[in-house]
């Protein structure tokens, strides 16, 4: 084999090594982007949640505790 295709053997190999790095390394970066992004967008839908019914939690809220005050002032009224 001459030198020639000695050198030229060992840079295309030496390409393949470093493409095979390079691939390797942009797929965990993008693994870890993903995951990142995904947790982001759970965060976001539970708070987008959270305050689409915080209006409906705090009127069933207000609604049970004037329902039990009603109630309790109304058995409190038949005792006496």
């Amino acid at each position: 084999m001459t030198l020639y295709r000695q050198l030229l053997s060992g840079m295309l190999l030496l390409l393949i090594v470093l493409i095979f790095g390079v691939f390797v390394v942009q797929f965990q970066t993008t693994k870890d982007f993903l995951q990142l992004q995904q947790e982001n967008e759970l965060d976001n839908t539970i708070n987008s949640v959270g305050m689409a019914l915080t209006p409906t939690l705090i009127k069933k809220t207000w609604s049970r505790q004037s329902h039990l005050s009603m109630r309790h002032l109304t058995v409190a009224f038949i005792k006496q």
